[in-house]
């Protein structure tokens, strides 16, 4: 599928835009790449299912039991606390 200066000119008259030649040829190229990315993005998808646009995963480590941090080392960067807790501001009203 592509798109002519033509169409690109008429879409323009039908939003009240003058658009002059060159911008109706640099506006259906741009357009004309736009549908020839998504054609190629979705020509991949008759092979397999997308998951992933990139093939980037996560590296995760395993969950294991470690030794715990002190509590007073945890409170220590704390903006308040109140009786060894963290002290945050109330956000719901009574």
């Amino acid at each position: 599928m592509s798109v002519t200066k033509q169409e690109i000119k008429r879409l323009g008259e039908m939003i009240y835009l003058d658009l002059t030649d060159g911008e109706s040829v640099r506006f259906a190229d741009l357009l004309n790449l736009v549908l020839k990315k998504a054609d190629d993005l979705l020509s991949g998808l008759k092979d397999k299912p997308l998951r992933h646009i990139s093939q980037l995963r996560n590296r995760m480590r395993e969950d294991g039991v470690g030794i715990p941090l002190p509590k007073e080392k945890v409170l220590a960067n704390a903006a308040e606390t109140q009786d060894g807790c963290f002290r945050v501001p109330r956000i719901l009203e009574d």
